[in-house]
């Protein structure tokens, strides 16, 4: 188990800043017949129309971040809003994940970083820049005819995608997490215990084998995750926990995954908060060195940006802007 003190560096107006405008949007949105508007009124309350740029917060800003568009991403009924802020935050994220200089995975765990780079090319399938004018809409219109059609397909089904990979990336990343007391195959290294349905504990030993994402995020959330994290995991159990209610939020995540798996239901439009969970867990791995490692990602994507070559050409490393 890692300790370390509960707080970093950045100071707290920018944290605060990002919380009040993603609750003051997610406010903005409901009507007074309980239906759902966007517009005007609440697209004014968007993190990047209000001077948040990813790249430059600080790690207790970018989680207030992840937290905040967590909220804005999953409303109930399932309904998700997927916003350029989404899109700036994931892209941005997967840069500082997968950076080579990156500690979060090891040589050894290069599958599930792969894993991880495939769910965040998902997430930005279809992003593309806002078209400044009418020409631009019909120059992106004949460059989406150009793409061949079976990848078109498969680019407008991106969020069905993401939904059944970001469940496997879970899970591997909570293994990785709890490696102390779970190997990667699900067997357990050390004794511990999680809470059943029940309420009752559930015994694992030595030897068990653990596969089940709902007892992971136990073992994780109360046994692992320092107390930012294990705050943090709480503030997602709120939101989960007012779609639903009747469910305890990793139950619900269980059911979801449970469901998909089998082919007794699909949950198309839960991929983003799954993915966005995961993202969170990643980031604790860099919590007291995340400002170096900032600048080094940052200077890494302009020199992306400013390098010489083909205007239209993107290594394949790259990830923001996700554009």
């Amino acid at each position: 188990m890692r300790h370390r003190h509960a707080m970093t560096g950045p100071a707290p107006s920018k944290v605060a800043q990002i919380a009040h405008l993603c609750d003051s949007w997610a406010a903005a949105i409901k009507m007074p017949d309980g239906g759902i508007g966007i517009g005007g009124s609440s697209e004014q309350f968007r993190l990047r129309r209000n001077g948040i740029a990813f790249h430059t917060l600080g790690y207790d800003e970018l989680r207030a971040a992840c937290l905040g568009l967590g909220r804005v991403l999953l409303l109930p009924g399932l309904n998700t809003i997927i916003d350029l802020d989404h899109l700036l935050f994931w892209s941005w994220c997967a840069e500082v994940v997968l950076f080579s200089g990156s500690p979060i995975f090891s040589g050894a765990e290069r599958e599930l970083a792969e894993l991880f780079g495939s769910c965040t090319r998902a997430a930005l399938a279809n992003a593309r820049p806002p078209a400044a004018s009418m020409r631009e809409s019909m120059e992106q219109r004949v460059q989406k005819k150009s793409i061949p059609f079976h990848m078109r397909e498969m680019a407008m089904k991106a969020h069905l995608i993401l939904a059944y990979l970001s469940f496997p990336l879970l899970e591997g990343v909570a293994k990785k997490t709890c490696s102390v007391y779970v190997d990667y195959d699900g067997t357990v290294r050390r004794p511990f215990s999680v809470p059943n349905v029940s309420g009752k504990p559930r015994q694992y030993v030595t030897g068990d084998r653990c596969s089940s994402l709902r007892d992971l995020m136990h073992l994780l959330h109360v046994q692992v995750a320092p107390p930012c994290l294990a705050a943090a995991l709480d503030d997602y159990c709120r939101h989960i926990r007012g779609l639903n209610p009747a469910v305890e939020p990793f139950d619900l995540l269980y059911t979801w995954r449970n469901s998909s798996l089998h082919g007794h239901g699909s949950y198309p439009t839960i991929g983003g908060t799954v993915f966005n969970i995961a993202i969170l867990i990643l980031l604790d791995h860099v919590a007291d060195s995340y400002g170096t490692l900032r600048d080094d990602v940052w200077k890494r994507v302009q020199w992306e940006l400013q390098a010489p070559g083909q205007p239209d050409y993107r290594s394949p490393w790259s990830y923001y802007p996700p554009f």
